[in-house]
């Protein structure tokens, strides 16, 4: 449904949709500008459309004088226009409610409004910054009767805080109008008792005492007075902000410690070991959910201010995290606190991560730390803090062998898979989980196959491109020697073989002959801006259709086992290992590193021919019937979609 010249509604959320003229698709690398505005009100919606129409417009002017422009650019352009018109349409909101001293709408749309300025402060706090300028912040603390503390950071941390309790205050105003219309009551009614649980968290957060008082009410005045800065609040706030009471305390910083700050230096760090190729080249993305949980947990500050106490309530804060976490654009809005009081505010005995995820997270910070002492970015004398809070993992936890904890698909939960509506006919090409008369071969229908035939991981064949399928020495191959692939480790480097019944299937006529061989393979997919990968999104939808087949591994102490492909590449290998295959075959197969690292095997062994892996991979099956596949296909097909 249109509203404007470029923008759409889908669903209740308003997208900014423009094409990407013709003659610059090849230099950016894209055919459309695909920008979600949010659930806002027409007229916003449209100012936002005809502001980014222009930035868009100049921008493409721009970009067809200078070839070194990119798509990133271009995202970065856009995402910097949206930012500016969601400030200064909050500003503007804002000031008209303070100014007028009465509604801006219904009271529905009022407690609306004031959660979303709370959810807009809560995500300035939660990646460490302040929505206070240090001038504005030092005018407190003389309105005080206070000298303002000379260090600016001690005036960014004071500014945290102000921003903390403006989002108290902003998210107390909703529950409060929501109690006093009932407007949480009914399907539709609003969500006020979770409102409430954050505001309560908020409020333990900065120290108040009594939960259920007005914010006002317990040693912090939080009242709205004059705009400042984007936003509206003129806070006596407390000096520093106390961590949650179930994490321990920090210990307090000596005065006239200084240097660059954590994430300045971690940011270097991470740099230099990928370019020194100590860490691979996904370490920087990788880390950015590790680094922002540790400033929003113990703060930005320099490292030789960092003690003890600071690692124990960042490992504090990773056990509680719950097993799915920032895993939406909404979702990564919240800090990190946030995030665990929702949890818990649904049910106390929430799904938390594994251990092993908690220590990826350790495993970020404490050789940071080894570097950093180094590299002379901290005294060389300074006892080594960071180090032993790894927790125990394997089978010292679970009880079970590292080959049994993520098991192999067997044949019977696989057989459900090839029974699916996806294989056997489906309702359309959304609805992939209800029967019907249509098949399409897109990466619902090839992903699984190829995973359970090749072993490859997920993210190997999720950016894969047309090109990267190609013949040598007449066998067809995935070619992920590509330096354009972005693997997990240098073995992963490979060919691997077509298997015989993807050829028999028609994979090569279906997802390769005629295309541009710069396309994806599997058109669909797409980075992920979460996390920088192709295959979550693919994941997910293959993960609903196993369990619409009831599909699921067990474990041998009766626990479900987590994953999807990687069953299939489990499987897979211990097929090839009962097929007495040689094991640098079957490394070289699934692009494992060789076990014997220093031996002659990894030394003085060239990489295998590729027709001794094409005879090897021939052997792997899987419980389904080709014919039947065949024929569904040729009474049900459709050609998946491409893009333009």
């Amino acid at each position: 449904m249109g509203i404007g010249s470029y923008v759409r509604l889908k669903g209740r959320t308003s997208v900014f949709r423009r094409k990407v003229p013709d003659a610059l698709r090849p230099q950016l690398a894209v055919t459309e500008i695909y920008a979600t505005l949010g659930v806002v009100d027409r007229d916003s919606a449209e100012r936002c459309a005809r502001r980014l129409a222009v930035v868009v417009d100049a921008f493409f002017a721009k970009a067809s004088r200078n070839m070194n422009l990119t798509g990133a650019d271009l995202s970065r352009v856009v995402t910097a226009t949206i930012q500016s018109w969601r400030e200064g349409d909050e500003r503007h909101d804002a000031i008209f409610a303070l100014a007028h001293g009465r509604a801006l709408g219904s009271p529905r749309e009022n407690a609306l409004l004031f959660a979303e300025m709370a959810e807009t402060t809560l995500s300035a706090h939660g990646t460490g910054t302040s929505v206070y300028d240090k001038e504005y912040v030092a005018g407190r603390f003389l309105a005080a009767g206070l000298q303002p503390p000379p260090d600016n950071l001690d005036l960014h941390r004071a500014g945290r805080s102000l921003t903390l309790a403006l989002s108290a205050y902003y998210l107390g105003a909703a529950v409060e109008l929501a109690d006093r219309h009932n407007l949480g009551r009914g399907l539709l009614g609003l969500p006020t008792e979770r409102w409430r649980s954050h505001h309560q968290a908020l409020r333990r957060q900065l120290g108040l005492a009594d939960p259920g008082a007005p914010v006002g009410h317990a040693g912090i005045a939080v009242m709205p007075t004059a705009p400042f800065n984007g936003f509206v609040a003129n806070v006596a706030p407390p000096l520093a902000m106390p961590p949650e009471p179930t994490q321990p305390a920090p210990e307090k910083v000596e005065e006239g410690i200084s240097g660059p700050l954590f994430s300045e230096v971690i940011a270097e760090s991470l740099e230099r070991r990928i370019a020194s190729r100590e860490l691979a080249e996904t370490a920087l993305q990788d880390s950015q959910s590790t680094i922002r949980i540790w400033i929003e947990t113990v703060g930005d500050r320099p490292l030789s201010a960092y003690r003890g106490a600071d690692m124990s309530a960042f490992q504090a804060v990773l056990i509680m995290l719950p097993a799915l976490y920032w895993r939406s654009k909404e979702e990564r809005k919240k800090p990190i606190t946030q995030i665990i009081a929702e949890a818990e505010s649904r049910n106390k005995r929430y799904a938390r991560v594994q251990n092993t995820t908690v220590n990826r997270h350790l495993c970020v910070i404490g050789p940071f730390f080894d570097w950093a002492v180094k590299h002379d970015r901290m005294p060389r004398s300074i006892e080594p803090f960071w180090n032993g809070f790894l927790l125990p993992t394997g089978a010292a936890v679970t009880g079970l062998q590292v080959n049994e904890e993520r098991p192999g698909w067997p044949d019977d939960q696989i057989a459900k898979l090839f029974q699916h509506p996806v294989y056997t006919g489906r309702q359309s090409d959304y609805f992939y989980n209800l029967t019907g008369s249509v098949i399409v071969r897109d990466g619902l229908y090839w992903t699984p196959i190829l995973a359970g035939l090749h072993g490859m991981r997920r993210e190997e064949f999720s950016q894969l491109r047309v090109q990267h399928v190609r013949e040598i020495e007449g066998i067809w191959v995935f070619d992920l020697h590509e330096r354009d692939l972005v693997l997990k480790t240098p073995w992963s480097r490979r060919y691997v073989p077509l298997h015989r019944d993807m050829l028999a299937l028609g994979f090569l006529d279906e997802m390769v002959s005629g295309r541009n061989t710069n396309e994806m393979l599997f058109a669909e997919l797409t980075r992920s801006q979460a996390n920088n990968v192709f295959g979550d999104a693919i994941g997910k939808r293959v993960a609903r259709i196993m369990h619409s087949a009831g599909m699921q591994v067990i474990r041998r102490d009766g626990s479900e086992s987590d994953g999807v492909y990687h069953p299939f590449r489990h499987r897979l290998r211990t097929m090839l290992v009962n097929l007495n295959v040689n094991e640098a075959i079957i490394d070289s197969i699934t692009g494992h590193s060789p076990k014997r690292k220093g031996g002659q095997q990894a030394r003085y062994t060239d990489a295998v021919h590729i027709p001794v892996l094409k005879q090897f991979l021939d052997q792997v099956t899987l419980p389904y019937d080709i014919a039947a596949l065949t024929e569904a296909w040729k009474k049900y097909g459709t050609k998946a979609k491409r893009r333009a």
